[in-house]
């Protein structure tokens, strides 16, 4: 058993090293070297822009499988609000208990938060980052938030429900408050 343990180690920690190497290798069948990697002084702008292009991929994703948007007016303190809710499970999950009255959270000086107590269908939750004005729903916490700033921070676990094109800039002065969300026909 022990031979066994360390035969299996054996193998395992080149695998190991490997993975933790900043720089990956490829060795082609003429036996040199190359790589597939950039090196770690270019990493940092790689990563935003294949998250930039991750959130666009994702954006352009939602809107082609969206066959309609559906318009929603947002009440909050005597102003109204337009908003477009992509077609997707969790939207439509929503839809069935308009008109909603949630009182929402101000968190982290970026987004207002309501947490439902039980979680809704979101078949399309990614890691991505969020734009100012986006609606979503984060899973593991069962969370409807409205991003209203921007700290350009990546969120596993998230489901873009719609967008509020202008006038989000108005949470940051509301506080903890009471938001209604309405089909706008």
């Amino acid at each position: 058993m022990k031979n066994k343990l360390i035969s299996i180690g054996i193998l395992f920690v080149p695998l190991l090293l490997t993975a933790c190497n900043t720089e990956t290798e490829t060795v082609e069948s003429s036996g040199s070297v190359s790589s597939q990697v950039p090196t770690t002084t270019s990493e940092s702008s790689s990563f935003t822009e294949t998250t930039e292009s991750t959130e666009n991929t994702i954006r352009e994703s939602l809107e082609e499988e969206t066959m309609s948007e559906i318009p929603v007016k947002i009440l909050v303190q005597d102003q109204e609000l337009d908003a477009i809710f992509y077609n997707n499970d969790t939207t439509q999950a929503l839809l069935q208990q308009f008109p909603l009255t949630l009182p929402m959270m101000d968190l982290y000086s970026r987004e207002m938060c309501y947490r439902f107590e039980e979680d809704l269908p979101a078949s399309q939750a990614t890691t991505s980052g969020y734009q100012v004005g986006d609606i979503a729903y984060w899973t593991p916490r069962h969370s409807f938030v409205i991003f209203y700033e921007q700290n350009n921070e990546v969120i596993s676990n998230l489901q873009i429900v719609g967008h509020i094109a202008s006038g989000v800039e108005l949470f940051a002065t509301t506080g903890d408050t009471d938001v209604t969300f309405e089909v706008n026909n």
